[in-house]
Parts: structure tokens; sequence; C-alpha cells
């Protein structure tokens, strides 16, 4: 999908990650609108989004998806949403949240926090093994 369609899909397939200004401040990716100051909400993120496939497959059957964060853009009618993005599995800064790999719009592999509470012992060590280079 372009990000030109993007504002056409609903909130559980449109999750790019915001981009961010040379201010560091996260702005939309399609229309560059701010986001700083709109606010977070929860924002599902599906298991089938994961990679590799060793991390996607490790989730029980009947989980569909992690609870993570992100921002609406104003702009787009409430149908499109934009996840945050961490540095790897750690997610520093972010108390009660986990890294995990998985595939954006435009983006094979990127580190998203997500509630550490939706991802079981076994699976944050399968997380954990995951390379920069997946």
């Amino acid at each position: 999908m372009s990000r030109a369609d993007a504002s056409s899909t609903s909130t559980s397939t449109t999750l790019p990650p915001a981009i961010r200004t040379v201010t560091d401040d996260e702005c939309c990716p399609i229309c560059g609108f701010p986001l700083i100051g709109q606010g977070t909400a929860v924002v599902d993120l599906p298991v089938d989004r994961l990679v590799p496939d060793s991390v996607r497959s490790a989730f029980a059957k009947g989980t569909d998806t992690l609870r993570s964060r992100g921002w609406n853009c104003p702009n787009h009618s409430n149908q499109l949403w934009f996840v945050h993005v961490v540095d790897d599995a750690g997610a520093a800064g972010w108390t009660d949240y986990v890294g995990v790999p998985a595939r954006l719009e435009d983006t094979p592999k990127a580190w998203i926090p997500v509630r550490i509470d939706d991802v079981p012992d076994p699976i944050l060590r399968v997380i954990r093994e995951v390379r920069d280079d997946v």
C-alpha cells in the first residue's frame, strides 16, 4: 500500500511510523502535520506484522494484536494512526513496555513498543535474540 492510499484504510492495517523533523518533533508522514501535543492513544499492532517468522509464530493462536501507543493525525478523519518507534527490544524510556520487531508500511523492520504484559516470558527471549539485520 502506498502512503497516498493510507488515509482510506483502517487503523488495524495503517501503521506507518511518524517522521521526525530536524528539531526532532514527530510529524504525520503524509501531510507533515506536527503530532506534538496531539496526545497518544492505544494502537493495536497486528501480530501478523511481527518479523521474523520466529517471533510471529511464537504467539499463541488467538493472539491477534498487541497494545502499543501512537498518534492520530487530525487531518485524516481519525482513520490514520502512527506508531511510536524505539531503538531495540529494551524500549528505553518506556516503563512496562518492550520493543518488538514489526514490519510497517514502508519499513521492513522497526522496533515498536508494546505492553510487556502482552508478551509472555518465552516470547521475550525470542524477541531479544532478533538481530538488527532481519
